[in-house]
Formats: C-alpha cells, sequence, structure tokens
C-alpha cells in the first residue's frame, strides 16, 4: 500500500498534467471557419428581400442563378410549398422549403 503522502503527490502531479494537457490543446484550436460567401435562399419567391428578423438578405431561386437544374424529365420536378399561417405568431422564419423528387446537388 502506498503512503498518504506519495499517493497525494501522484494525485496532484495527475491533476496538474491534466490541466496543462486540456489548456495546451484548447489554447490551439483551429480558426472558426469563415465561409467565402454566405448565400440565404428564399426557396419560392424571386428577387431579393432584406429580413429584419434575422438581419440577412435573402434572395430568391426562381429565375435566378440559385434556381434549381434538374433534367426534363417526367416526375423529376421540384416544388415549393408554404407552411400554414399561424394566428398565435406575429413573425414566422422559414415559411417556405423547396422538395425534390430527385436529389439536390
Amino acid at each position: 500500500m502506498m503512503k498518504p503522502i506519495l499517493s497525494t503527490h501522484l494525485y496532484f502531479s495527475l491533476f496538474l498534467h491534466m490541466i496543462v494537457v486540456t489548456i495546451f490543446v484548447a489554447g490551439h484550436s483551429p480558426p472558426i471557419y469563415k465561409p467565402v460567401e454566405d448565400i440565404t435562399v428564399n426557396c419560392g419567391s424571386s428577387g431579393s428581400i432584406f429580413n429584419a428578423y434575422d438581419n440577412r438578405i435573402w434572395s430568391g431561386d426562381i429565375n435566378s442563378k440559385f434556381s434549381p437544374l434538374e433534367p426534363q424529365a417526367v416526375g423529376n420536378i421540384s416544388i415549393f410549398k408554404e407552411a400554414p399561417h399561424s394566428y398565435k405568431v406575429q413573425q414566422m422564419p422559414y415559411t417556405t422549403a423547396r422538395l425534390s423528387h430527385s436529389e439536390f446537388t
């Protein structure tokens, strides 16, 4: 059995080692990712709008460079759906979504 003083020193040195390793690893974390472009797409609309709710400009995807490009095959179309309106909240973000029978790329 270890002497109490020896075990206390052992536990203390292990504790210090864990703190030093934690500080070293946490101090050398990679920088936060900054995207080249920050694109917000408003599915099912055209033009751009500024939304004061999230302080971003939302670009519509109808007839824009964000419009889905799909082969004109039968059953291979995408549509947009709007969420039902709620009278309980004054403003609801993200009310439309684009649905597709094929994968988005």
